[in-house]
């Protein structure tokens, strides 16, 4: 489908000046997407997002739900990362209840003695994340504590979960993953909440941010366009 097209798909009351302006941010926001990747956006999301805002439905709801969903995973692998690099620290296996030296024959045996550890080796998958998913929020809670009482061992290290999208992720996995609350998850799409969700699923041109962030900043104007 033309950009054009589905602009007007979605948004079939825009006025000229405005789906010019739209499709302008489109075209030009193309040049500034992850170049590793050959993936280009879409832009059904955000479409479907400003849609939304006007009209608001539960497919957008579901189909927000499911990145949620793969968001905080991705960002429990950021945990999973930490952790393992560090397996040796004894700071890391005190506050995960193992003991590990480097001269041990078998080290997953001995991570294994950690009840939240055990199961975080078997979450290789969005599948496993949901059926350990509450061992995953004890994990949280432990590294909210751990990274708020010591110095850094690496970039995630500092001031990790006093950021927005860290603590956005420990609720989410509480409030709407486990809890199963809807008008939570509504909220964050009725919030900033969302751009900053976005940005935990990571830039791989799944999504275009541009134009995510122009739609937010303009919401007042997408609604009357629906």
């Amino acid at each position: 489908m033309h950009d054009t097209e589905r602009v007007l798909y979605y948004l079939p009351r825009i006025d000229s000046g405005s789906l010019n302006e739209l499709l302008n941010v489109i075209k030009q926001s193309n040049n500034f997407v992850n170049h590793l990747n050959d993936t280009r956006p879409t832009n059904e999301f955000e479409l479907a997002y400003a849609k939304y805002l006007g009209s608001p439905h539960q497919e957008f709801i579901d189909i927000y739900y499911d990145i949620v969903l793969e968001a905080c995973f991705r960002e429990f692998l950021e945990w999973y990362e930490y952790i393992t690099k560090h397996i040796l620290n004894k700071d890391v296996q005190k506050a995960f209840g193992y003991t590990l030296a480097p001269e041990d024959t078998n080290w997953i045996k001995q991570v294994e003695n950690s009840k939240l550890l055990k199961p975080l080796l078997m979450v290789k998958t969005p599948d496993h994340f949901l059926t350990y998913i509450k061992e995953v929020s004890e994990i949280g809670k432990i590294m909210n504590t751990f990274f708020n009482k010591r110095k850094p061992l690496s970039t995630l290290d500092s001031d990790y979960f006093e950021s927005d999208h860290a603590q956005l992720v420990l609720t989410s996995i509480d409030d709407i993953i486990i809890d199963g609350n809807i008008d939570k998850l509504v909220n964050q799409i009725q919030t900033d909440e969302l751009l900053c969700m976005i940005e935990v699923y990571g830039w791989e041109n799944r999504f275009n941010p541009v134009l995510l962030e122009w739609i937010w900043m303009n919401k007042g104007r997408v609604k009357q366009w629906i």
